[in-house]
């Protein structure tokens, strides 16, 4: 922003709102009452004659300083969800739900504290995770009982005259022998020449056949059963995957956007923030330039006179060069750094989170499609080297993987959500306190930050609205700035020659400065005025609201509630599918007379 020769180069930046062109700058529209001025800086003598020694068509009067007035805006309240009220009254076996209290227990190393929150949201994880292992000893157990004690539970399908030892014996029965005959042979002959129709033996056969029968049927039934009970699983599975998807994952691609949402408006904000901080570091820089200008043109010094009134100026004027540079704030790196930062979130945010889930989603249900199709192979009695391989090693591995990645997942969001339905309760109130717990001391270049953001999240109350002490000195600064050039610049060549001692091209040349520097004082009066706006609340307040009500606390607890029971579902679908796993391979049925042969093991 430096110059050659005296002529700045500086290229001023229009501000994106409220900002008028540059020759608009110091127009008056009899709205806004005058600034106050500091009179004494002033020379009476010199206020007196002034007029009196130019015409009235002579005297250039510029315009004071307009006066920033703020707007009026109303935060938007907050109600907590449905969700958010159930979550933050489920069940915590006699511990806190208050979130500030784990928070404290951190900042302060309270380990009681801390543990006692810890213990109550995560009491209901524990239940379920206490509840999953037990159930898996029991599918352990039926496992070892076999399937002679608890049928199919145990894995297999097995018809019950089929040989648990995978041997089928042909059972040749002969009838006892008469102990009067030895030798058996009257017995054998007489049995020989028997009727074999007799009511008796027919009797006997009839009901041995109609018991066969019931059992046949009954294990049909039950094969049956079975495998409609794994495809209601595997069905069922599905449709919690699509509530993952839909209720869970949708939720929070809309929690997402409106964290993006938020993420734009903080962009916005801080484009709006950095041209702002640009304008000022342009506008301070010619004031400056300005200001040394006019000095070199004087030889040096701003009122060469030895008068008190001469003197008086020349302190004000170093005392103003001095605020001028001290109050410069060349902050435009870290501004864009922090609109970097917000970018590459977004682009997390949008991309990377929400990629995995669905390639999460997309696995389950190819998996779960696999699975069925094995079911119906096995109910068709198909079960070759493809079926095989497509069961062990395929789906059961990357299956149980699943289960105990979904079973972590829902534990984990169980407590996810309960957690932030405790924050989200009263969020506002816990952004408060934890604000106002952290130490300004450790950071002071925090501090106004901190003052500000306590404002913002309270919904701009008046009682924490930070102290506008340093912004108040600038514009005192300012105001003095267009006090003093105003009256430079009014006061007659010949006046200031006789006052300041200049000859009459150095009392030119200072009046001429001082024109440009009363014009540079306006612009960065504007500079300061869009600070202010800036700083209101209508500026932040709905960044804040939409990121915490909407994305937060709305659509992200409700999305994670829903991603819990849906993975819970979709844990206990799956525990029932292996069950039932039974389904997923041949029913093992006797061999009949006629096939059995000779080469069958007797």
């Amino acid at each position: 922003t430096g110059s050659e020769g005296g002529k700045s180069d500086i290229k001023r930046i229009p501000v994106v709102e409220n900002s008028p062109p540059a020759g608009a700058r110091a127009a008056d529209d009899g709205t806004m009452p005058s600034p106050r001025t500091r009179v004494d800086m002033i020379p009476a003598a010199i206020i007196s004659t002034s007029a009196s020694h130019r015409p009235y068509s002579e005297i250039n009067i510029l315009d004071p300083l307009e006066q920033y007035n703020g707007t009026p805006f109303t935060p938007k309240p907050y109600v907590p969800s449905k969700d958010v009220l159930e979550l933050h009254d489920f069940p915590r076996f006699g511990h806190t739900n208050n979130i500030e209290t784990f928070i404290t227990g951190l900042d302060s190393n309270n380990t009681e504290m801390r543990n006692n929150y810890i213990w109550g949201v995560t009491a209901g994880a524990m239940l379920v995770f206490a509840i999953g292992m037990i159930w898996c000893m029991i599918i352990v157990g039926l496992k070892v009982a076999g399937t002679k004690r608890v049928g199919f539970l145990a894995g297999k399908l097995e018809h019950p005259e089929y040989d648990a030892a995978g041997e089928f014996s042909t059972v040749i029965e002969e009838y006892p022998l008469e102990a009067s005959q030895p030798d058996g042979s009257a017995e054998s002959l007489s049995l020989l020449g028997s009727d074999f129709d007799s009511p008796l033996i027919i009797t006997n056969t009839i009901d041995a056949d109609y018991e066969a029968v019931k059992v046949e049927e009954k294990f049909k039934k039950k094969v049956i059963a079975v495998r409609v009970t794994f495809v209601l699983s595997g069905l069922a599975m599905i449709v919690c995957g699509c509530l993952f998807y839909d209720k869970g994952i949708i939720a929070f691609g809309r929690s997402l956007d409106n964290i993006s949402q938020s993420m734009q408006l903080v962009k916005e904000t801080a484009n709006h923030a950095k041209t702002m901080l640009e304008n000022v570091i342009l506008d301070t820089d010619q004031l400056i330039l300005d200001y040394n200008n006019t000095k070199a043109s004087i030889g040096g010094e701003f009122c060469k006179g030895h008068t008190p009134h001469a003197k008086k100026i020349r302190e004000q004027a170093d005392y103003l060069e001095e605020q001028i540079v001290v109050y410069k704030a060349p902050i435009e790196k870290n501004c864009n750094q922090a609109v970097d930062d917000l970018n590459q979130l977004i682009y997390v945010a949008n991309h990377v989170i929400l990629s995995i889930t669905i390639a999460i989603s997309i696995v389950i249900g190819v998996l779960i499609f696999t699975m069925l199709i094995v079911a119906y192979c096995s109910s068709k009695e198909v079960f070759n080297k493809c079926t095989k391989l497509a069961t062990y090693a395929m789906v059961w591995p990357v299956f149980a993987f699943l289960l105990i990645l979904f079973f972590i997942f829902a534990l984990l969001f169980l407590v996810a959500s309960i957690a932030g339905a405790d924050f989200c309760y009263d969020p506002n109130s816990v952004m408060v306190w934890y604000l106002g717990g952290i130490d300004e001391n450790a950071n002071p270049n925090a501090e106004l930050f901190l003052k500000f953001a306590t404002y913002y999240v309270s919904g701009c109350q008046n009682q924490n609205k930070p102290n506008m002490t340093k912004l108040i000195d600038i514009i005192d600064v300012l105001v003095q700035v267009n006090a003093m050039t105003d009256y430079m610049r009014n006061v007659p060549i010949s006046a200031l020659s006789l006052l300041c001692g200049f000859t009459d091209a150095e009392a030119s040349a200072l009046h001429e400065g001082a024109g440009l520097m009363h014009n540079a004082t306006h612009f960065l009066n504007q500079d300061v005025i869009d600070a202010q706006k800036l700083l209101e609340c209508k500026s932040f307040n709905p960044i804040y609201t939409t990121l915490m009500y909407d994305a937060v606390c709305t659509e992200g607890v409700d999305g994670l509630a829903w991603i819990f029971l849906s993975s819970l579902l979709l844990v206990v679908f799956a525990m029932n599918l292996i069950m039932f796993r039974a389904a997923l391979y041949p029913v093992k049925t006797p061999q009949s007379a006629c096939n059995r042969g000779l080469g069958n093991p007797l």
